[in-house]
């Protein structure tokens, strides 16, 4: 699976490892959520920066990563 990272800033993708460890078991979901959400600490400043483009292939978009970033997006302070 690849993933499109803008002008080659990763920041947004989950690292290898955690994808990998995750493989999409939905048990794992939670403990993916908490453990990327810790990998996206430079997100807030990226989008403070002007706008910025998600893509996914998931075919489960509601335990990916497209779903911790929505929420990390439309949740107060961040």
């Amino acid at each position: 699976m690849n993933y499109y990272r803008g002008g080659g800033d990763s920041a947004v993708a989950p690292s290898d490892g955690l994808r990998r460890w995750y493989g999409h078991e939905p048990a794992r979901f939670a403990e993916f959520r908490r453990r990327y959400a810790d990998e996206l600490a430079r997100l807030s400043e990226m989008a403070s920066r002007g706008t910025i483009t998600l893509l996914t292939a998931t075919r489960d978009t509601g335990r990916s990563q497209a779903a911790v970033l929505a929420e990390r997006l439309t949740s107060p302070g961040t």
